[in-house]
């Protein structure tokens, strides 16, 4: 860790005239950590039977942590404009909105990798990404190429976290926990996928991915064998990449992707639902939690705005909220408190989307200070007490310069005029039972009941 910790030093100063002052002072910063590991632990997936866990690298507040939000950050651009890249179930809706298909003539297919982050070769995927990322023209412009190819190497390679008193170093696979994990899968396949769809452009009228994900409409050749013999070379074709494996669905007139239903209307455009898992329990918060009053208002406000987002009928809108409803019912809450709601959820939801803002990446106005407090509900009962005191003991003060006539370090303007209080939840039992890292114990450390490796 050492090592490490000199290596991105290194690697700071080296590609220092790449990065943007604002960055390098982000990126320095970030090497001062109380604790330089990512660590391992698990969660349990209480609604499978029997249960099962969920392995995760928290990465957060580690050594790597600046450095791969940097990494992630160059590669975001360079993703978004890649022929196959989705961004949300939402994107997908909207651009099947536009299209329509022979009913007769086509079907809807889905893949999905097996294991894809732990199955992609770690010296396959940067030799693949370094090439297209030094000669591809989705790239041309961008000033930072070989700092982010170099940065990947880095976080790819020396991915070494804790587990209790013991140390792992990552020999394989994409770097669990890292924040560029996302984009490196994606753009590791879609390198290969740009070449592949080529080659079925007759058979592939529209094909997506949402990292392990792909969804795509299949045209079908008017002789059988010829259309079977075309469906198994591209699924043979999918296998030929690197150490990955595809499992496809058979081509249907209905497929489930994401949390999407997509079927066919009889004039060959699209009908959408949504579509949500028989395992999932909807564990939404109780009455008794301890959450600002404004979480539960936003989770139906954010769900109701889902559910008109996604659904094409009404009848199925009208089917999902009453779910929804009922669902926070069997949770505990009583109908007389979310009614109304629900009733200021569906009206929000049936206005008109606003058109969309340009913004140019700079505040218009002063960037407004976070006051963050851990919620309780015996506190302040309102944000507006503090608002208050904000106003009149920092903004105008009697007797004393208001804050915009100070000047910091740096001789600048402190120039926010606005205030949000931002709650943040206490510890719960999760806190409790699943910690971010293991106490020590002297007794029985996690190494003492661990296999010994050969």
């Amino acid at each position: 860790m050492t090592a490490l910790t000199q290596t991105v030093e290194s690697f700071f100063q080296e590609y220092r005239n790449q990065f943007t002052r604002q960055d390098y002072i982000y990126l320095d910063r970030s090497l001062e950590v109380e604790d330089p590991f990512p660590h391992f632990y698990i969660t349990a997936k209480v609604h499978k039977t029997p249960w099962k866990t969920r392995p995760i690298v928290s990465v957060c507040g580690s050594i790597l942590h600046g450095l791969g939000k940097w990494i992630d950050r160059q590669l975001q651009p360079i993703c978004r404009q890649l022929p196959s890249y989705l961004k949300s179930s939402f994107d997908l809706k909207k651009q099947l909105s536009s299209l329509s298909f022979d009913t007769q003539r086509t079907s809807f297919f889905t893949a999905d990798a097996v294991s894809m982050y732990t199955n992609i070769d770690t010296e396959h995927a940067l030799s693949e990404i370094s090439n297209f990322l030094r000669t591809s023209p989705l790239c041309h412009g961008s000033t930072t190429i070989e700092a982010t190819i170099r940065g990947l190497e880095i976080l790819m390679r020396n991915n070494v976290f804790k587990f209790g008193d013991t140390s792992w170093l990552q020999l394989t696979g994409t770097a669990m926990g890292t924040p560029p994990a996302c984009m490196y899968a994606t753009l590791y396949f879609a390198i290969y996928e740009m070449k592949l769809l080529t080659h079925f452009e007759s058979s592939v009228l529209f094909y997506r991915r949402y990292i392990d994900d792909c969804f795509g409409i299949w045209n079908h050749h008017i002789d059988p064998e010829i259309d079977d013999a075309n469906w198994l070379s591209l699924k043979v074709a999918m296998q030929a990449y690197g150490s990955l494996e595809w499992e496809f669905t058979e081509r249907r007139k209905s497929a489930d992707f994401l949390d999407l239903n997509i079927s066919f209307k009889s004039n060959g455009t699209f009908k959408t639902k949504l579509f949500e898992k028989k395992l999932n329990l909807y564990l939404y918060i109780p009455p008794h939690s301890a959450h600002p009053p404004g979480v539960l208002r936003g989770l139906i406000t954010g769900m109701t705005k889902r559910i008109y987002r996604l659904t094409t009928d009404a009848a199925d809108q009208k089917s999902s909220v009453v779910d929804l409803f009922n669902r926070l019912l069997a949770r505990g809450h009583e109908a007389c408190d979310i009614l109304p709601m629900f009733r200021t959820a569906l009206a929000a939801a049936t206005k008109p989307l606003p058109p969309p803002v340009i913004t140019t990446g700079v505040f218009q106005t002063a960037p407004p200070l976070f006051f963050h407090l851990p919620f309780h509900p015996r506190d302040v009962p309102s944000s507006k007490v503090i608002q208050a005191a904000f106003y009149s003991t920092l903004l105008h003060p009697r007797n004393e310069p208001p804050l915009s006539d100070l000047r910091n370090f740096e001789n600048g303007i402190f120039r926010s005029d606005r205030l949000i209080v931002a709650y943040h939840r206490p510890c719960n039992l999760r806190n409790a039972l699943f910690p971010r890292k293991f106490k020590e114990s002297k007794d029985q450390p996690v190494s003492s009941i661990l296999p010994t490796l050969p």
